[in-house]
């Protein structure tokens, strides 16, 4: 428990120097930039599988798929 505390005060002491250099904003758009660009990784890779499974669409196929649908119709 005391290393749990020594731990996250250490942790609150470089976050309180960064923020009073403006260091924290830097280390922050920098860090959510490596985040955003995981999430968005794992997202795409999702969405790939989704595709194969033929779970997933586009808004945009879809319409295209609806329109196709009409034409299909009408020829009959």
């Amino acid at each position: 428990m005391e290393k749990r505390q020594k731990i996250r005060e250490k942790r609150h002491e470089a976050y309180l120097r960064r923020k009073s250099t403006g260091w924290q904003a830097t280390y922050y758009w920098k860090n959510k930039r490596a985040r955003k660009e995981k999430m968005d990784a794992a997202k795409e890779a999702i969405r790939a599988e989704d595709q194969a499974k033929g779970i997933y669409y586009h808004p945009k196929q879809r319409k295209e798929q609806k329109d196709e649908e009409e034409l299909i119709a009408m020829d009959a």
